[in-house]
């Protein structure tokens, strides 16, 4: 089972325990304008005239909000003078350094009539083993935090000019990645399993659909030098581990704190350490961080600054490329999951894709899977665009889609399979996580697309057995979806998908033997990224009287 969520969401941004997740750190109106804030659109942040206001005539209304970083050691944070100053480094030893917390607080200055949010939090680097992981961290007691006044004569010097920030980081965060000393061999067992577990498990999630593995050949090679990743990826592994009731999660909420501290300094100064590449790496992983953290209860939603820095880093001419392009398809699949279950339109993140144009010309594999996927942001768009759903763009998108399925390449075949979903879940067998992907996505589109069909009548005699027919289809793609999963563990993010689906479809399903399939695939797929929302168990044991 998890672990207890607030229900309130600002008293979960407030609490000096629970970091505030990355994009509500960043979010200022520099980064989004307050028209466009209001309207839902992305803001470039360009003065004195975004161009969103520029194209539509709007005034621009941009107003700063300025905010600070604090190292915990300054003089001014009192409630720190007492803790040590030394500062531990990734791969130290305790022993010859002792217990060393690091204190650390990220104040902001707030906007008239709005509360602090602050991180505080105390750094602490086990030293032990799962088992013993968690008893040893239980032992350091957090300092309790403090507000500082951004009006107070200890703070005079600490604000600035608004749109600005002050930093106290070290000289070694502007080096370049190339001249940064390595951290590794760790010494720290406990850092090195929380790096093993990252390498081992979840950047699958990362790598699902990508040919080179980027997260698991790039983005875990570089915390040997980069401080900020290597906390990003002590900081998600320990999350889910202490999901799993295998980590102490307060230990993910320092190491979270920690990334932070380093992170949002280096991007606010456009650290040539932070390039564009690993930029997006870390972005990824904090955004998985913070999922693992919504509240129960609480609605998905996207991340529109995150979505920001993705779509700048995209540079064909820059270093890493292939890396800011892999870590834009995992967001357009994030964005899909979360905008298929909230029922919203997901931002147009595919047509930065360098291979996600809607064709059916020659190409890979993987090509053909980014396709796919790309078309899936069509069609959500189609479903839940505030435009009305004409029939011809409705005809436009299945024709693609038809499209797609008979031109495929004949490797997206199943190995073997024992039907195709009529009248029970059935085996399919494929040879990579792109043709898995590939058929799931297929068939979500073909979901959409019958449910959204405007062909079917409003009123009328025929209605009932138009309805009837989708339905019959729908439960033929989700049990389609499903066997995929049932027979094939290998590809963890395939569960995500089927249980995407269930959630949306499950309550067309009578049969109690399959209801009961469906429950298994639903809590295993939530247990997988630990995303509370993804649950909706509850709700359908309700619908069908278990």
């Amino acid at each position: 089972m998890p672990p207890k969520r607030l229900s309130n969401r600002r008293s979960w941004y407030a609490s000096p325990l629970i970091p505030v997740p990355v994009y509500v750190l960043l979010q200022t109106p520099a980064l989004a304008g307050a028209p466009c804030r209001r309207l839902h659109i992305k803001c470039d942040g360009e003065k004195p005239s975004c161009s969103p206001c520029q194209r539509s005539g709007r005034e621009c209304n941009q107003v700063a909000y300025p905010f600070t970083f604090r190292d915990g050691h300054k003089k001014s944070a009192s409630v720190l003078a007492s803790t040590p100053k030394s500062q531990k480094q990734p791969g130290s030893s305790q022993g010859d350094s002792g217990t060393s917390p690091i204190d650390s607080e990220i104040l902001l200055a707030r906007p008239p009539g709005r509360p602090f949010l602050f991180i505080h939090s105390t750094v602490d680097i086990a030293q032990e083993d799962l088992d013993d992981h968690r008893q040893q961290d239980a032992s350091v007691s957090p300092v309790p935090p403090q507000l500082h006044s951004p009006g107070s004569a200890d703070d005079a010097g600490g604000l600035i000019s608004p749109g600005s920030i002050s930093l106290s980081e070290p000289s070694q965060a502007r080096l370049s990645p190339d001249s940064l000393p390595r951290l590794w061999p760790l010494r720290d067992r406990s850092e090195g399993m929380l790096i093993c577990y990252f390498q081992n498990e979840l950047s699958t999630w990362f790598d699902y659909c990508d040919q080179s593995r980027h997260f698991a050949n790039q983005v875990v090679q570089a915390a040997s030098k980069h401080r900020i990743i290597f906390y990003a990826i002590t900081a998600v592994s320990a999350r889910h581990l202490a999901i799993l009731k295998k980590w102490d999660p307060l230990a993910a909420d320092r190491y979270q704190a920690k990334c932070l501290q380093h992170f949002i300094p280096a991007l606010a100064n456009r650290d040539p350490a932070l390039e564009g590449d690993f930029l997006c790496a870390v972005t990824l992983i904090l955004r998985l961080y913070d999922e693992m953290t919504v509240p129960a209860g609480e609605s998905p939603s996207g991340h529109v600054l995150d979505t920001g820095i993705l779509i700048r880093s995209q540079n064909p001419e820059a270093k890493g490329y292939s890396l800011c392009q892999a870590s834009l398809f995992v967001a357009i699949r994030q964005e899909i999951f979360i905008c298929f279950k909230a029922q919203k339109v997901p931002p147009p993140l595919s047509q930065y894709l360098d291979d996600g144009s809607r064709t059916i010309d020659p190409a890979d594999d993987f090509t053909w899977t980014r396709r796919i996927v790309a078309h899936t942001e069509d069609v959500l768009t189609f479903a839940y665009g505030s435009q009305s759903r004409s029939k011809e763009r409705w005809a436009e998108l299945k024709a693609y889609l038809d499209s797609w399925d008979q031109h495929r390449p004949s490797s997206f075949d199943p190995i073997w399979s024992s039907g195709d979903g009529e009248g029970g879940f059935p085996e399919m067998w494929f040879a990579n996580d792109c043709h898995v992907s590939g058929q799931q996505y297929s068939d979500i589109c073909h979901i959409l697309l019958a449910v959204h069909d405007p062909h079917i009548p409003i009123l009328g005699l025929d209605r009932l057995a138009a309805c009837v027919s989708v339905d019959h289809l729908i439960r033929k793609l989700v049990r389609r979806i499903c066997g995929i999963v049932l027979c094939d563990r290998r590809y963890l993010p395939a569960a995500t998908v089927a249980g995407m689906a269930i959630a949306m479809c499950g309550d067309r399903f009578t049969d109690r033997s399959e209801q009961e399939k469906l429950l298994g695939i639903l809590q295993g797929a939530e247990a997988h990224m630990t995303w509370s929302f993804l649950i909706a168990e509850d709700r359908l044991r309700s619908i069908w009287g278990i």
